[in-house]
């Protein structure tokens, strides 16, 4: 599996809240319950076809973290393939995209990441950010995505 480069954390974390309201025709779908909520990230599986370099053309990226889908499932980030559309177009990478969800669960403090006061959203973000630097110890280094 393949995720690209995670800049700041503190953006990776807003992103996923806004993407969290996405996936509620997903979640029961996906062995969670009603009131459960997901921090979700894009992440693409590395093929033949799809190689690294493939993935990132068009793209700004410059590196990349790559890990194995079985070592992501058994540090408990499931992986459940989607789809991605960019004004209703969809993504041509789609056969090999996934979501990893960092965080799931009933109890996210999604609401007081999206709006809330300037200190609830930051407590909301200190909250989430255990589970993302773990995410980072499985992936362990990003490595250069040409070259």
């Amino acid at each position: 599996m393949l995720r690209f480069e995670v800049a700041d954390l503190n953006q990776v974390i807003k992103a996923a809240g806004r993407a969290s309201d996405l996936y509620d025709d997903l979640r029961v779908r996906g062995g969670l319950g009603p009131a459960d909520q997901v921090l979700p990230l894009s992440c693409f599986a590395i093929t033949d076809a799809w190689t690294k370099e493939a993935l990132a053309a068009g793209t700004r990226y410059t590196s990349c973290y790559v890990t194995e889908a079985r070592v992501l499932l058994a540090a408990g980030f499931p992986l459940w393939p989607t789809e991605v559309f960019d004004d209703d177009v969809p993504d041509p990478r789609n056969e090999v995209h996934y979501d990893l969800l960092v965080a799931y669960g009933p109890n996210l403090p999604l609401a007081e990441l999206a709006g809330g006061t300037k200190s609830e959203r930051s407590a909301a973000r200190a909250a989430l950010t255990p589970r993302f630097l773990r995410l980072l110890e499985v992936l362990g280094a990003p490595e250069p995505v040409r070259g």
